[in-house]
């Protein structure tokens, strides 16, 4: 069971790294553990050792040793028999989406999409599907298709606003459309969180840059100048400030 989450937080500091890389394709995967219900008698008996079989097979998963220490990661077709052989199990969907990222880390985003969904359809309640519809939206951007891959992450973040990382996404695709009062918007909601995270951190970068290139964006709008005027500026329009004119 270690290994497994050893597995997911590995997963979680390499897209974190790579999404700092790659701000046009956005995907985090963070994989936990679910627990399986306990039914009646003879039932619950089979469940629970078909699970167990399923998390044997899971766990024989790992990396290949290598000289370098890092190792060779498990090939996606491995997670996917394990998910396909025992479908029902907690095992399996943590299989079929440590299976779906790893295609989408070696490049086969079509792939990936298609076994995001399919752990949706499979797991319609399981609390691992934040991270499968994430997965879906990013696998569509990957794949360049912009339009479809806005409204997975817009439908995302209007369901949860807490999440930096849709947000984050959501923003990078309103500037890739020319849509840049969005994109400043949200830049402005992640800056306003205060989060120590790579997301706001990202935020505060990306909205001096859209200053910078549409200074219109500093006016107010009209419903903000019909509003008697604050006492100073908000933390956020200080925070672009600062970063836009360089003051400390």
């Amino acid at each position: 069971m270690e290994t497994e989450v050893k597995q997911s937080s590995d997963i979680v500091y390499r897209i974190s790294a790579w999404v700092v890389a790659n701000r046009k394709q956005l995907i985090i995967i963070a994989v936990v553990l679910a627990v399986a219900g306990v039914g009646a008698s003879l039932y619950s008996w089979n469940s629970n050792r078909r699970e167990a079989e399923a998390n044997n097979a899971l766990s024989e998963l790992k990396p290949t040793p290598s000289k370098t220490g890092n190792g060779t990661p498990v090939a996606a077709d491995a997670y996917l028999k394990v998910a396909d052989a025992y479908t029902g199990t907690s095992a399996s969907a943590r299989a079929r989406l440590l299976g779906a990222g790893a295609l989408f880390e070696s490049g086969k985003f079509k792939e990936a999409q298609s076994e995001f969904d399919k752990f949706l359809q499979e797991n319609q309640e399981s609390p691992l599907t934040s991270e499968a519809e994430m997965g879906v939206a990013a696998s569509l951007e990957a794949q360049g298709k912009i339009q479809e891959a806005t409204s997975k992450y817009k439908e995302f973040s209007d369901r949860h606003p807490g999440v930096s990382q849709a947000k984050s996404a959501l923003a990078r695709l309103y500037v890739e459309q020319n849509k840049p009062e969005l994109a400043f918007k949200l830049y402005q909601d992640l800056m306003a969180t205060r989060n120590n995270d790579t997301w706001t951190e990202e935020a505060q970068v990306q909205a001096a840059e859209l200053l910078a290139k549409y200074p219109k964006l500093r006016e107010p709008s009209p419903v903000t100048a019909s509003q008697p005027p604050a006492m100073g500026l908000s933390s956020t329009n200080k925070a672009v400030t600062n970063l836009t004119i360089g003051k400390p």
